[in-house]
């Protein structure tokens, strides 16, 4: 089915879910569009599966989905909040059921950017009952009352905010749908609170206010946040445009170079990672699309970084490479409840030594060893030193020859380790 703006992911065993859609084609149980189906999708079959959407506590289904805030936890279930009222659900990919969890703390999860952090919450500035925060602890299966946003970020109009994203340093940054920006730094504990610092102003362009209302921002390979921003004015039916780009430093706001084209509501585009740390900026109905370039180099420390690999690859095969910080140190992608496009999990590729040829290995089951030694699935960030196994599918008619091969986190490449790939194989 045809939908816009919906809850989606990509889940560790390389499946893709969506869920919702604010506005659809969808038939049946809907308000203004919206819809509450859910489908799945199989990149090996090639094929789509509808699955049920959460059910109630009294076993009838979520009505409406819409544009729902989600996240993939570090376990690799899926959380998804309804948009019109507090009830959260988590899927399991393994069993394949959803479970409702506990209730969001301010009634309501619309417009929310949620952001998953290094000690497996998930994040979250309230929308409706701003400036409060509150963040889902995994542990407990519920929602717990954080410390208040230092800065008010809502267009109060609107209850729209902007995207968060986790920094390298482990910080999450907002950006409001005001002008304003705000810093959040996790406690020593999951189930403690966290404490908010206000961040800087997006400057002005010229006497008109710049926000990002609902929009996106992408964590740079440089360590910088890429942001989207236009004029707001609070008036909750305008969203204005032309759309702006800065960088976030860490410290301060600085304008960077504006992509052609640019006259439109910052809402209408999308940034997505790719892995040789380009970001495509699209807008939903373009068909040009344009990447920011010139970003410059991660540090070292921030690399996955590849311990245990084949050094013998055979075409069609599949392998599995160790090593630390495969999840990356943040989502990266930030935009809310309209888009999703985390990129928390590993990417595999071989490049030729002679041509310089690149291929991509499907990456699948994404796993490590947890305090009891027991195996489970992997899809946190800021792993640290605990070691990271994924598989790779490596394409049967790859070419031969000796090789590098990289892992790729948050369009962060891992230095090389040497292999050589056979000649070509045959079933």
């Amino acid at each position: 089915m045809a939908r816009l703006y919906f809850a989606s992911a990509v889940l560790a065993d390389g499946r893709v879910i969506v869920c919702g859609g604010e506005y659809s084609d969808a038939s049946g149980h809907n308000i203004e569009d919206e819809t509450n189906r859910c489908e799945i999708y199989d990149p090996v079959a090639d094929t789509w599966t509808e699955i049920d959407p959460p059910q109630n506590s009294d076993g009838t289904p979520w009505r409406h989905i819409g544009d729902a805030a989600c996240a993939v936890l570090a376990d690799g279930r899926f959380l998804m909040g309804n948009a019109f009222d507090g009830h959260t659900a988590i899927f399991d990919p393994v069993a394949g059921t959803w479970t409702l969890v506990g209730d969001k703390t301010n009634g309501r999860s619309a417009e929310e950017t949620w952001v998953l952090l290094a000690d497996g919450t998930v994040l979250t500035a309230d929308c409706f009952g701003h400036p409060r925060s509150e963040k889902f602890v995994p542990s407990t299966n519920g929602w717990m009352r954080d410390a208040d946003v230092a800065v008010d970020l809502i267009e109060d109009s609107s209850k729209e905010i902007g995207p968060g994203v986790v920094l390298q340093d482990g910080r999450a940054f907002y950006v409001g749908a005001n002008g304003k920006t705000a810093l959040y730094t996790a406690p020593a504990q999951p189930n403690l609170q966290g404490s908010w610092a206000a961040g800087p102003d997006l400057p002005m362009a010229g006497t008109q206010t710049l926000g990002t209302k609902d929009g996106p921002s992408c964590l740079l390979v440089n360590g910088n946040v890429l942001i989207a921003a236009a004029p707001v004015n609070g008036v909750a039916d305008d969203y204005l445009s032309p759309t702006s780009f800065f960088e976030f430093d860490g410290t301060n706001i600085n304008a960077a170079a504006t992509r052609p084209h640019n006259d439109h509501p910052v809402g209408d585009g999308h940034m997505l990672l790719l892995p040789t740390g380009d970001v495509v900026h699209l807008l939903q109905d373009e068909t040009d699309y344009y990447a920011y370039t010139g970003y410059g180099s991660p540090q070292d420390e921030w690399r996955p970084a590849i311990q245990t690999c084949p050094t013998s690859i055979v075409p069609g095969s599949t392998i599995q490479i160790s090593g630390t910080q495969f999840n990356g140190r943040s989502q990266a992608v930030g935009y809310g409840d309209d888009s999703s496009a985390a990129t928390n999990y590993p990417l595999v590729r071989i490049k030729n030594r002679t041509s310089g040829h690149v291929r991509y290995c499907r990456t699948f089951n994404h796993t490590t060893t947890d305090d009891n030694g027991a195996t489970v699935t992997s899809m946190g960030i800021g792993t640290g030193t605990r070691v990271i196994t994924t598989n790779a599918a490596v394409p049967d008619d790859i070419e031969p020859g000796e090789s590098d091969v990289f892992v790729v986190a948050n369009g962060i490449e891992s230095l090389p380790f040497a292999a050589v790939v056979s000649g070509r194989w045959t079933p």
